[in-house]
């Protein structure tokens, strides 16, 4: 399909990319982006990164990949049931002011009870979040709101806590390892939306442009890095990996967004110039 195309259907380069370049899922709430679905791409990444790191640590792939699918299967299954506890506890709780308590006490116990049967709590809090939120239909969003109310002081106190671990001669020492992380990952980003933009026939602005629009870096990579801290195999260089996880996060924090408009601009998708592309 060509720029032309796209725009005189009625789209312009946000409705294209929401309408092709998609993940690959698998479920019947693909289309609603609803709990029965399955981010196809998105497995088989983890997995083959799982992979990686097992023959990074010089283990058996067998007798890992058994004990990670243990693992994750009695992760994802234990957020369940405690998902649906906390569904039903919901119920119960009619009183507003209690549901922030409850929800916090239920994540707490939560991260409690996988530490010592050696479960990921992780992977535990992400399928009792979206367990609760499937149990409990409509009457989901009474048990969130009061989370999403406190967001932005976990993130907060997220932020703080990660940024303890950043030293200063590990830094100058690995600026180079810096540096190669960050040229290595805008060029990824930039090499794979290319690729991907042109195999799914998207217009020429998307392709040149959707790279630089996905500089910004959130706290996720932050998250596994110090993650990676907990494993014997990594004690020796996690240290290493969280710095410069660290400064590629603020080098992206801080000139993401501004590289993000420069391609939404460049792209026609901001203000006049999006509505003289869908003209």
């Amino acid at each position: 399909m060509s720029e032309a195309a796209a725009n005189s259907s009625g789209g312009g380069t946000v409705e294209y990319i929401q309408h092709h370049l998609t993940n690959l899922c698998a479920g019947s709430g693909c289309e609603t982006g609803g709990f029965m679905s399955w981010h196809l791409d998105t497995i088989v990444v983890s997995v083959f990164l799982g992979a990686l790191m097992v023959f990074a640590a010089g283990q058996s792939l067998t007798l890992s990949m058994e004990l990670l699918m243990l693992e994750i299967g009695g992760s994802v299954l234990f957020g369940i049931i405690m998902g649906r506890l906390l569904a039903w506890a919901g119920l119960l709780v009619q009183q507003r002011r209690l549901h922030l308590p409850l929800t916090l006490g239920f994540i707490l116990i939560l991260v409690g009870l996988a530490d010592v049967l050696n479960l990921s709590s992780l992977l535990a809090a992400m399928a009792l979040g979206f367990s609760t939120r499937y149990f409990s239909r409509a009457s989901g969003d009474k048990l969130f709101v009061p989370i999403e109310s406190i967001e932005n002081v976990v993130f907060i106190i997220f932020f703080t806590l990660a940024g303890a671990h950043f030293q200063l001669d590990v830094f100058t020492q690995h600026i180079s390892l810096i540096v190669i992380y960050l040229l290595a990952r805008i060029a990824g980003k930039v090499t794979g939306a290319v690729m991907g933009a042109r195999f799914a026939g998207a217009p020429k602005n998307v392709s040149r442009w959707l790279g630089i629009g996905l500089m910004p870096q959130a706290g996720v990579a932050i998250g596994l890095s110090l993650i990676l801290g907990q494993y014997a195999a990594f004690n020796e260089i996690s240290i290493i990996v969280v710095n410069v996880i660290l400064a590629t996060t603020l080098f992206n924090e801080l000139l993401g967004p501004i590289a993000a408009r420069v391609a939404l601009e460049q792209a026609g998708e901001l203000g006049e110039k999006r509505k003289r592309s869908q003209a």
